[in-house]
């Protein structure tokens, strides 16, 4: 495990954890699942999370093909792009 993450990581992991608890009571449990998996990744500083967590973006059926219903909808759609650009701006740089 990493001794420090950078404060980006750490913020890009609490959207992951975020967005996963919206997707459990949404019953997108498979999504969370997948949110979650790459958040404890990351915690162990593992750079190969944040590939995983792009290339769920990409392609039919993908994390940007299903939507939220009801009020946290929106807060879901914002996580959403905010999580996409906060992995590319990561994977850009040398440590997590």
């Amino acid at each position: 495990m990493p001794k420090s993450l950078r404060p980006e990581t750490q913020r890009l992991i609490a959207m992951l954890d975020e967005a996963a608890a919206i997707l459990n009571r949404s019953d997108w449990a498979a999504w969370a699942l997948m949110l979650q998996r790459n958040a404890a990744g990351l915690r162990r500083g593992e750079r190969e999370s944040l590939s995983t967590l792009m290339r769920a973006y990409g392609g039919m059926g993908s994390f940007n093909d299903f939507f939220v219903e009801g009020a946290e909808g929106q807060r879901f759609d914002e996580l959403r792009s905010a999580i996409y650009d906060l992995a590319l701006e990561l994977r850009r740089l040398p440590t997590l």
